[in-house]
């Protein structure tokens, strides 16, 4: 019995030795692979290759050349803007002021009798508009001639010597005609001048010596200024 046991502990000594003695033998084995087998290396993967971006300077592209109207659309075209009006031509001109409404009556001068002088032109179309209010002179008012309830003409016709020195372009000149409520003239004002110089003294003679009839508003005579352009040309 006793002997029985120690062979079965002999024997379980020696598979234990036997055990220890084979793994000490296959680990190094394990470690160094196959004998004789090359040794494999496994190389990551290159990476992607990444697309350049486009170049910062390239070449403009060159736009497309505008397809030319066929000739009945040109055609058609530049007779539909011939038959438009200068001012729808124009959309962008800013147009004038409409002047506020005035009665029947305005301050126009019958023309200038002396030949090579254009007619004398009350409120011209390039003078600023006169504002519908009284306008003093000193210490008297004078109504604006467009707010007169009839227009109030000269007594006889204006006429306007020729200058010693007339220019070859000609001359024009703006005035204001202040004129009281009998018809006299009591001053004349000289607002533009152009070349100055030449018509002022004429001029201021002639209209200060001129009667005009009575201004009349709300059926009475009143004083009143009239704007007048008077133009000469060779």
């Amino acid at each position: 019995m006793l002997e029985g046991r120690g062979l079965l502990i002999a024997l379980a000594a020696s598979l234990a030795v036997h055990w220890a003695v084979v793994r000490l033998w296959a680990a190094p084995q394990a470690a160094s692979g196959s004998p004789g087998a090359p040794l494999r290396v496994l190389a990551p993967l290159p990476p992607a290759p990444v697309p350049a971006p486009a170049a910062a300077t390239q070449a403009a592209v060159e736009p497309l050349p505008a397809a030319p109207l066929r000739p009945e659309r040109a055609g058609a075209l530049s007779s539909s803007h011939a038959a438009l009006p200068p001012e729808a031509q124009a959309p962008d001109a800013v147009q004038p002021a409409e002047p506020r409404d005035a009665p029947a009556g305005t301050d126009a001068l019958p023309p200038v009798s002396q030949p090579g002088e254009e007619a004398a032109v009350a409120d011209p179309p390039g003078a600023p508009a006169a504002p519908d209010a009284p306008r003093g002179f000193g210490a008297v008012e004078y109504w604006p001639a467009r707010l007169l309830d009839a227009p109030s003409q000269p007594l006889s016709p204006i006429e306007l010597p020729t200058p010693a020195a007339t220019p070859e372009g000609g001359a024009r000149l703006e005035l204001l005609v202040y004129v009281a409520a009998d018809g006299s003239v009591d001053a004349v004002e000289v607002v533009s001048a152009s070349p100055p110089g030449v018509l002022e003294a004429v001029a201021l003679d002639v209209f200060g010596r001129a009667r005009f009839e009575p201004g009349i508003k709300g059926g009475v005579a009143v004083r009143h200024y009239k704007r007048i352009a008077v133009g000469m040309s060779m």
